[in-house]
Order: C-alpha cells, then structure tokens, then sequence
C-alpha cells in the first residue's frame, strides 16, 4: 500500500545539481531515517496482540517524488489486514470436524470474537468459560475497518516531509562538494 510521497522540488543554487538526478540516493538516505520510526509507529497498534506482523517498507524514487511503501508480511499478516481495513459481511464455515466452537464466559453479549474449531484448553480468559458448538455455519457481520495505516501517515506526514528534506540536503551537498572538487580539478 503507498503510504507516503513526497515531491522533491528542484533545489535553488548550482545551475549544475538537480535533485531529480539524484533521487536514488535521496531515497536511500530517506529510508535508514524513515523505516525505523514508521515501523515503531505502526507496531503501538498491535503491542498487546498476541499475533504480531512484520513490516516490509520499500522507498522509491517514482518520476520526482519519494514514494514510501508498507506492508504487513508473515504469517500474521491477515490479522492486520482484518483489523486495520476490516471486513465485509462472511459466512464462517464448519471446520474439519464438523463443528464450530467458540469460547465464552456465560455472560449476554461478552462474547470474545475468537472461533477456534476445537476448544485447545480448559480455561480462556480470566473466569470458568463454556465452549458453544454449532454444526451451521455462522453469518458473520463484519468488522468496521480501523485504519491503523492511514490515520499513523496522517500523524507521520509532517515527520516524513521533514526527513525527505534534511535527506535531500544531505545528498545535494555532498554532491556540490563532488563537483566542486571536479571543477577544481580542471
């Protein structure tokens, strides 16, 4: 999912430096600064889950802007897919055994969202839980989508533009410093 662009503006001083020209570089500078803080940012959502997801971020040169990538990856990938976009209505069909079970506490309307097809223990959760069968397969309602990537970048944004900067600043002195060493060359 693109998160994150920034268009790189052509810089003002040397009639001989573009910052276009240098985008790759703009880019990696961009992203040893970037990544750390967009994956911390982003892993406060999921710090008391107990399937957490990887990140895999990509920073790209795209025409004249840095356009940052990310994206859930490994094996717990859909549980952030599900809860930061949601999901629309769905049936849940009937496991391997012919059943579904679903742990529960006895008490109306506290019913923890987490189908297993088997129970796997005694207990769940902090009090005695009954475990409901159901050999039909359940109408479930769908999840609001929680939008864990957009509403970070929104907050991240002003950070990110900043950083695109300082990396652009960075990259085009070091290269006015290379071509003014040609030049004196000359």
């Amino acid at each position: 999912m693109k998160v994150l662009a920034y268009r790189v503006s052509k810089g003002k001083g040397s009639k001989h430096l573009n910052p276009h020209d240098y985008l790759r570089e703009i880019a990696k500078e961009t992203r040893t600064r970037v990544v750390p803080e967009v994956t911390d940012q982003l892993d406060l959502w999921q710090k008391d889950w107990e399937h957490q997801t990887d990140w895999s971020v990509r920073v790209q040169a795209r025409g004249d802007q840095i356009v940052t990538y990310i994206n859930a990856k490994g094996p717990n990938k859909m549980y952030w897919l599900w809860t930061s976009r949601g999901t629309k209505r769905h049936d849940i069909p009937v496991g391997e055994k012919g059943f579904l079970a679903f742990p529960w506490d006895g008490v109306r309307g506290n019913y923890n969202p987490n189908p297993k097809t088997l129970p796997q223990g005694e207990s769940y959760g902090s009090g005695p839980v009954e475990w409901v069968y159901t050999q039909k397969p359940i109408d479930h309602p769908g999840t609001k989508a929680r939008l864990f990537e957009e509403r970070t970048m929104k907050r991240y944004r002003p950070k990110y533009r900043r950083h695109v900067r300082r990396a652009t600043t960075k990259v085009m002195e070091k290269k006015r410093k290379e071509w003014q060493r040609l030049e004196r060359k000359k």
